[in-house]
């Protein structure tokens, strides 16, 4: 005996476009309202972590005060911290339209640099280890990192000179990288 099965239910086509939509509408504010959500952190939050890793590194350097990869550390921090703060005020003063807007901001960015005190700090820290530090590869790190600095501060000519004392230091890590500079004419 032979039984016959009902035919399946069939979905009803124009119901598709309906609950498609409401399916991503609940999607969408289930995702905007999860708890888990990572927002980008606030000006005060962002203080406040630089603020702590200035202290672990300047902590770090007081602990070990003959120890160049602290104060290199340190010093890459309050560069950072430094341009950081230089950025939020620069983009502020910047023009919001126009052809000169990045050229503005970066002069901008560079005048701020040129008078923060941290930057100093940084550069006075990076140029003594690039001087004393027993590791060439030591020293060419903190030669880019004053390198890195001087592009930031607009001093193409002292830019070049820290990445030249840099492949000085260690051919291998940084030779190709001043050549192109200096083939491409770069500041």
């Amino acid at each position: 005996m032979h039984l016959e099965t009902p035919p399946a239910p069939r979905f009803p086509p124009a119901l598709a476009l309906p609950i498609l939509a409401a399916c991503a509408a609940v999607g969408i504010v289930g995702a905007l309202s999860a708890p888990g959500r990572q927002m980008a952190p606030s000006l005060e939050s962002a203080a406040q972590v630089w603020a702590s890793r200035r202290a672990e590194a300047v902590e770090q350097l007081s602990a070990h005060p003959r120890d160049p990869e602290a104060a290199l550390t340190l010093s890459r921090i309050l560069a950072k911290q430094a341009t950081a703060e230089a950025q939020e005020s620069s983009a502020e003063q910047a023009p919001r339209w126009g052809v000169s807007r990045r050229a503005s901001y970066c002069s901008s960015l560079a005048a701020s640099l040129n008078h923060s005190a941290d930057m100093a700090d940084a550069e006075a820290l990076a140029r003594q280890v690039a001087t004393t530090a027993r590791s060439s590869r030591l020293r060419a790190r903190a030669w880019a990192h004053l390198a890195s600095m001087s592009r930031l501060r607009q001093q193409p000519d002292e830019q070049l000179r820290s990445m030249q004392e840099a492949a000085r230091e260690d051919p291998a890590q940084y030779e190709a990288i001043a050549r192109d500079w200096r083939e491409r004419g770069v500041p």
